[in-house]
């Protein structure tokens, strides 16, 4: 994993997309960035976790004009078809997924075992990982309130 981040433990940080109005949430990643960067993090990730799809699409636009010395990448939350395409448009390096495998029976968790279609009826995933330029990263999930068995690690 070292090509991507030029490190074998990358360290990404996050820009949460805080604040007040669409120019304050811009203002604040661009300060964040400045920061970040400055002080060594390998890798920035955009996320609309406080800001919406358009305040990330504003910062992802700045960050392509810039000549930023690290890559970055994007996670839009619970909507990964938006990730590749902005991720697409803007150049960013990879994709932060909520969640990456089916770790959970269908029973536990309906809303991500539902197969979301793309418009060539290929189940989702499938046509954006395989002309994905990005690369592809993500949590895994568990279901809520859910305790490991005894001497088994939490997730």
């Amino acid at each position: 994993m070292t090509g991507l981040f030029g490190i074998s433990k990358p360290i990404l940080a996050m820009l949460h997309l805080k604040g007040e109005d669409p120019r304050d949430v811009l203002n604040r990643a661009m300060q964040e960035t400045d920061i970040l960067v400055s002080n060594g993090v390998d890798a920035l990730v955009v996320e609309n976790y406080f800001g919406s799809r358009a305040d990330v699409e504003t910062v992802l636009a700045t960050l392509a004009a810039e000549s930023l010395p690290v890559p970055y990448g994007i996670n839009v939350l619970d909507d990964g078809p938006a990730s590749f395409a902005l991720a697409d448009t803007y150049g960013a390096a990879f994709v932060q997924m909520d969640s990456v495998a089916g770790h959970l029976p269908a029973d536990q968790d309906p809303g991500f075992a539902r197969v979301p279609r793309g418009p060539s009826g290929e189940e989702f995933g499938a046509a954006p990982r395989r002309r994905a330029v990005q690369v592809p990263a993500g949590a895994v999930r568990k279901p809520a309130g859910r305790r490991p068995a005894p001497g088994q690690p939490a997730l």
